[in-house]
């Protein structure tokens, strides 16, 4: 609890694990002064809202605990009363520092995947036609299909009349049997242009065991091929 001057009047014993403080070390002393600066702003402008009568809630500041390390709790504050005159601040926090860590290291994969050169997909293999529900900026770079036109749609809108048939039967076999694979085939952009493109599919599982989503790469190989065949007129 923390009175109109801001300043603890109240902390549980439960402070000590999550910030390492004795609750006599914080009673008396103004929150902020345990908090970021970035936090004790956004505290002190939330502690300013629930004094005029605005509900605050699921408020995450970071703490700096005993050693100097930040530790985020997410908080629920309201009001406290005596004989209707407003007293002070009650709140609750929850320490989710790891999931806000979590929640970072998830954003730099993402951006990665999103950045790569590389094309990357994910299907769900649980809806009818195993659709798209992810593709990257290489993606469209290597398809000229939009993520917008891509999503939804089942990775054969790329093959055409070029398309080896029993490579693309692989991908099936893949698909069916839960395993990872690798195939070098015909596929047309969407410009009608034909490529060469080396496809890896690989299954994904939870740790329960149960598949997850099907992830896959591509890379535009044409040059490659190019080159080969035309080492092999050559020799």
């Amino acid at each position: 609890r923390v009175g109109l001057d801001a300043q603890f009047t109240y902390v549980s014993s439960a402070v000590e694990p999550v910030l390492g403080y004795d609750p006599e070390e914080l009673t008396g002393k103004p929150f902020y002064e345990f908090v970021t600066a970035p936090a004790g702003s956004t505290a002190l402008s939330a502690h300013g809202d629930l004094l005029h009568g605005e509900e605050r809630e699921r408020l995450e500041l970071e703490f700096v605990d005993d050693g100097g390390e930040g530790v985020v709790l997410a908080a629920d504050a309201t009001l406290v009363t005596e004989d209707g005159e407003v007293v002070g601040i009650q709140g609750v926090g929850r320490d989710v520092t790891a999931r806000k860590e979590q929640e970072h290291e998830l954003r730099i994969k993402n951006r990665a995947m999103d950045e790569a050169e590389l094309g990357i997909s994910i299907a769900d293999p649980h809806e009818p036609e195993e659709p798209l529900v992810y593709v990257n900026k290489g993606f469209e770079r290597i398809t000229g299909y939009d993520a917008d036109e891509a999503i939804g749609g089942n990775c054969r809108f790329l093959q055409g009349p070029a398309t080896d048939p029993e490579s693309a039967a692989r991908f099936r076999e893949a698909i069916e049997n839960r395993e990872s694979t690798t195939v070098e085939l015909v596929n047309y952009r969407r410009d009608g242009t034909p490529f060469w493109n080396r496809v890896q599919l690989n299954p994904v599982f939870h740790e329960s065991g149960e598949l997850g989503h099907f992830l896959g790469f591509q890379s535009d190989v044409t040059e490659r091929r190019r080159t080969e065949k035309l080492i092999q007129l050559l020799n």
